[in-house]
């Protein structure tokens, strides 16, 4: 789709910069200390994609650590 809409990598390191720095100047008590905590990226041999979306989600799976009951932070939970 980048040929179709005309995306160069300047764009896309635009973006990671932008995904790194947009709560830096938006520190409301609302949003309090927010962060991005993780990104996943799926690479395509064929432009038009070789996997439905929900089949790459499926991938990702997430669970809580052994021995936490109610998790209240990022660090009670693991990739699995």
């Amino acid at each position: 789709m980048a040929k179709q809409t005309g995306v160069r990598k300047e764009d896309l390191r635009l973006f990671w910069d932008a995904l790194e720095n947009m709560f830096e100047l938006d520190r409301s008590a609302l949003r309090g200390e927010m962060s991005v905590r993780g990104i996943y990226i799926f690479t395509h041999q064929s432009p038009y994609g070789d996997a439905h979306a929900h089949s790459l989600f499926e991938l990702i799976k997430v669970k809580k650590r052994d021995g936490v009951e109610a998790p209240r932070a990022f660090q009670d939970y693991i990739e699995d």
